[in-house]
């Protein structure tokens, strides 16, 4: 469901959530909720259908936020936090620039970055140089 069908009532959308259930789809996700009452009611109510309920885990989002032990109580089968990585990023990109600027080099932080082969490995760089090898460009 997008955000924008959040403007029908919260009751509506849990029908809506019921005829998605019944047409055969693999999950269920209600778009932010509002409060902890309808995120423990989306779950109450949603759980019986059978599907894998998502959890949008998310402090920039109106859902109030909560734990992935408590979405897990509250019987969702799977969460996502799609913002939050990019958030630590850009806070230890801004970091690097300040003690860059600052101290005019990073030799402080060293310890704290990432390897280049870290990263290559973290990012299946060798799989994909071999796929590449493999099949060509």
């Amino acid at each position: 469901m997008s955000p924008g069908a959040r403007f029908r009532s919260f009751d509506e959308t849990l029908e809506r959530m019921e005829a998605y259930a019944a047409t055969g789809v693999d999950g269920l996700f209600v778009a932010s909720p509002m409060t902890l009452e309808e995120l423990e009611e989306t779950a109450r109510h949603l759980r019986p259908l059978g599907k894998p309920l998502l959890c949008l885990l998310s402090r920039s989002d109106r859902t109030p936020f909560i734990s992935v032990k408590e979405a897990f109580a509250m019987g969702y089968s799977f969460m996502i936090a799609p913002i939050e990585s990019l958030f630590a990023m850009h806070k230890a990109v801004m970091e690097v620039y300040r003690r860059c600027l600052g101290e005019g080099a990073l030799d402080t932080m060293a310890e704290q970055l990432t390897t280049i082969e870290e990263f290559n490995n973290f990012i299946g760089a060798g799989e994909a140089l071999a796929r590449q090898r493999r099949y060509g460009r």
